[in-house]
C-alpha cells in the first residue's frame, strides 16, 4: 500500500492524503476541529472516530454560509433527512454568535451553488443538479418558515442551542415542544463514561 501525503510541516487545520494500492485509490481528509461541540465524538466502524452527525450538520451550515462548494450542499440536503435544516441552523448560531438563525440561513442561500461537474466527480450516486437545487430550495424555505414561527411564538427560546429529547437525540422544538435546550460546550468533545458491568 502506498501513502502519498502533502506537506506536513506547515501548521494547518486541514490535511489531505491519497492512499492507493494496485489500481484503486482514495483521498482521505483530516481536519482539526474545535473542542466546542454539542455532542461527544462517536465511534465509527469504518473510520474509528468521527464527529457526531449533528455537529457535522452545524459545521456544514456554517461552512455553506462562507463558501460555494457543491459537496457541502449535497451533505446538507442529505443531513436534513436526519436533522431538519431548521434545527441545524438554529443550533449552529451557538458556534458562531455573530449569526442569528435567519441571518445564517440568508448567507447559506447566498452561497448555495451547484456544479454539474462537481456532482460527476463525487460519484457516490447519480445526482441531478436540478433535483438537488429543488430539494435545497424546499428545505431552506421550510427552515425559514419554521425558524420564523418558533421565533414569533416562543420568543423566550434561546438561540444557538440544540433541542433534545429525554434520550439526548436532537430534534426540532417546532415539532415537539417537550424537547429541552442543549447548549454547545467545550465538554461536548468528551466521551460519555458509563459504568462497566461486574463479572
Amino acid at each position: 500500500m502506498e501513502l502519498l501525503v502533502g506537506d506536513w510541516e506547515k501548521p494547518s487545520t486541514f490535511r489531505k492524503a491519497r492512499v492507493s494500492r494496485v489500481d484503486a485509490s482514495v483521498e482521505i481528509d483530516w481536519a482539526a476541529d474545535s473542542a466546542f461541540r454539542f455532542f461527544p465524538i462517536e465511534n465509527d466502524l469504518m473510520f474509528g472516530k468521527r464527529l457526531h452527525l449533528f455537529d457535522l450538520a452545524t459545521n456544514k451550515a456554517l461552512t455553506v454560509s462562507a463558501r460555494a462548494e457543491t459537496r457541502d450542499l449535497v451533505d446538507l440536503v442529505e443531513l436534513d433527512k436526519t436533522y431538519p435544516l431548521e434545527a441545524t441552523v438554529w443550533a449552529a448560531c451557538g458556534k458562531d454568535e455573530g449569526f442569528s438563525p435567519l441571518f445564517l440561513l440568508a448567507m447559506m442561500r447566498r452561497f448555495a451553488r451547484i456544479s454539474r461537474a462537481t456532482l460527476q466527480e463525487i460519484q457516490a450516486r447519480q445526482l441531478d443538479p436540478i433535483e438537488l437545487k429543488k430539494a435545497w430550495i424546499q428545505i431552506s424555505d421550510r427552515a425559514e418558515a419554521e425558524i420564523t414561527r418558533v421565533a414569533d411564538t416562543m420568543p423566550e427560546t434561546p438561540i444557538g442551542v440544540a433541542f433534545v429529547d429525554s434520550a439526548g437525540k436532537p430534534g426540532w422544538i417546532g415539532h415537539d415542544t417537550s424537547l429541552r435546550c442543549h447548549a454547545p460546550t467545550v465538554r461536548g468533545c468528551w466521551p460519555t463514561v458509563t459504568a462497566a458491568g461486574m463479572s
